[in-house]
């Protein structure tokens, strides 16, 4: 299985009194979590939302051709990006 994420900087900021490390160890526990469940996890950023049509095809390449086939953006997803 395939999992995509968007990985927005915010959620590693801590406030002063906070451990700066618990948000980052905090996903590593959850992404192992799901690794051992065989899920690959693939992160996408602010800037891999730039390009659609490229962020489409980098999604369908982790999947076999004959079942990608006939796939193609929804434009209504694509708006406001």
């Amino acid at each position: 299985m395939i999992a995509e994420e968007y990985d927005g900087e915010d959620k590693y900021r801590t406030a002063p009194e906070e451990d700066p490390l618990a948000p980052v160890l905090a996903e590593k526990e959850r992404e192992d979590a799901l690794r051992e469940v065989n899920v690959f996890i693939k992160r996408r950023r602010r800037q891999d939302l730039a390009n659609p049509a490229q962020l489409f095809a980098q999604i369908l390449a982790g999947f076999p051709a004959s079942t990608t086939a006939d796939l193609t953006p929804n434009p209504l997803l694509q708006q406001g990006w």
